[in-house]
């Protein structure tokens, strides 16, 4: 009877909630068993053991019917969640058939270009990606500036900035009459020449009246943070920044947030119910002003300074913030 209880009730409720109620009721065990687990790590676990499954049936069925289906599900996956050393084995698989989907081997390169990446082999990955481009059609240009974008990121991260700079210019030399690729690759190359000098000055004060100058952070490591409440992305990565803040702050780690929004009221209420403890700057003037000297065109954009002041590192998002601080903490 249960059984049947159950049944009916998921019938009742949209297909995504249903999916979700019954990962939770498969889970529940596993799921009490960890008092400290969160909805993050249990979407992960079954992310992994998904992919895995998949990765059999590929494994198992070469001649299956769905076959196409498959891998599109482990490529996606790769690309999405940073899998892409998991998924590379299966894209090298699916470019050596002979029956290829031009798009599908497309997403395949892609995988292995993030795979390169990954493990450290830019040379390999940027070889990929010129690959890439050179076949790119006008149409593709979103994409293509995505994976150069994440790829010349990763790059940077690494030290390679050369590599990074590479692929903004030759995003450019691919997609000259495209105005939104021209637009941010000027800005991303802009912001490179930023790099290894002495942030930009700031000298204004925050919503506090205090004085925000970078002779009071000297021997920090500090996150300056362009933001606004509008912004989506901005908004997704406040968690990180919170966790990062309160973990590491006692060890030397300060942010400093510039905000876009016009209305600064509506800010002040957003912030007293954000917990974001750190300065912020809402001052219309002193925003437009340092947006210019960061080159903060597009949201969110970050930028990292190190303990001498030197910027080091720019947009930086999830995970990779932290690494960053943390590694730039640990030199004296």
């Amino acid at each position: 009877m249960a059984v049947f209880a159950i049944r009916r009730v998921l019938n009742q409720l949209p297909l995504c909630v249903a999916v979700l109620l019954l990962l939770g009721l498969m889970t529940v065990g596993s799921v009490q068993a960890e008092e400290n687990v969160t909805l993050v790590e249990v979407l992960e676990k079954h992310r992994q053991a998904t992919f895995i499954d998949v990765g059999k049936y590929v494994d198992e069925h070469p001649d299956a019917d769905d076959l196409e289906s498959a891998y599109f599900h482990l490529f996606r996956e790769g690309l999405m969640h940073d899998m892409e050393v998991q998924a590379a084995p299966y894209a090298e698989s699916y470019l050596k058939r002979k029956d290829q989907n031009p798009a599908m081997s497309n997403l395949a390169q892609r995988v292995r270009c993030m795979s390169f990446a990954t493990e450290g082999d830019f040379e390999e990955a940027f070889a990929v990606f010129e690959s890439l481009l050179s076949q790119a059609r006008p149409q593709s240009a979103d994409a293509m500036l995505s994976l150069g974008f994440v790829l010349a990121s990763k790059a940077r991260f690494a030290n390679k900035v050369g590599i990074s700079r590479d692929i903004y210019e030759q995003l450019s030399a691919k997609f000259p009459f495209n105005q939104k690729v021209t637009r941010m690759v000027q800005t991303g190359l802009i912001k490179h020449d930023l790099l290894d000098k002495p942030a930009p000055e700031i000298g204004v004060r925050d919503m506090e009246g205090k004085l925000i100058e970078w002779e009071q952070y000297k021997g920090k490591v500090v996150l300056v943070d362009f933001w606004a409440t509008w912004c989506g992305p901005c908004i997704e990565e406040m968690p990180n920044l919170k966790k990062t803040y309160a973990d590491l702050h006692d060890k030397g780690f300060e942010i400093i947030g510039i905000n876009r929004d016009e209305d600064s009221e509506q800010v002040k209420a957003f912030l007293k119910t954000a917990g974001m403890k750190w300065p912020q700057i809402l001052d219309k003037i002193d925003e437009f002003d340092l947006d210019k000297k960061f080159d903060a065109v597009m949201l969110p954009s970050t930028y990292l300074v190190d303990r001498n002041g030197i910027l080091v590192q720019f947009d930086m998002r999830g995970a990779e913030i932290r690494t960053q601080v943390e590694q730039l903490l640990k030199k004296k």
